[in-house]
């Protein structure tokens, strides 16, 4: 038995924590752990066990799609107009959000990150409110989609040139 669980332990199949290291009813002289195994009162108590399925498969991710990621595109450059704003759009797919990237620089150094559950999003520039951004400049976006921890790939990028 005992050789079986450390198999499985170096196999990566188990994995056991020590709780309790010391028998309950250790004498404090002589040979304490002469009856190490029947001072303790129940395996449960000295061990936590945790198991996974003994099986070589590998499960596919749980939504492919996300991790592709999606394909981005310009539907509004509206930043030389009177509303200064910028829309970008992409095909949804079965995610929890998205996540839309947007910065001043093509490589994406200090970019902002927005997240939404739509396939749209639009970026208002030009007003003095913080929430605004310069207009007159160009803006770099990209798009990825998020299901649960996973994060698809980011999107190609999508360019809005300043006027």
């Amino acid at each position: 038995m005992k050789k079986r669980i450390k198999s499985l332990i170096t196999a990566g199949i188990l994995s056991a924590s020590v709780i309790a290291a010391v028998p309950v009813s250790a004498a404090p002289s002589g040979n304490p752990w002469g009856s190490l195994f029947n001072s303790w009162k129940s395996w449960e108590s000295i061990f936590d066990w945790n198991w996974r399925q003994d099986s070589g498969d590998v499960s596919e991710p749980e939504n492919p799609e996300v991790q592709e990621g999606v394909t981005a595109s310009l539907e509004k450059n509206l930043i030389s107009s009177r509303s200064r704003t910028i829309q970008i759009s992409w095909e949804g797919t079965d995610c929890d959000h998205y996540e839309i990237q947007r910065s001043t620089r093509s490589d994406f150094a200090e970019a902002e990150t927005s997240t939404t559950k739509n396939t749209a999003y639009t970026f208002y520039t030009g007003s003095p409110s913080p929430w605004h951004y310069p207009a007159h400049q160009t803006y770099y976006f990209r798009v990825r989609a998020v299901a649960g921890d996973t994060a698809g790939a980011w999107s190609n990028t999508v360019t809005a040139p300043g006027d």
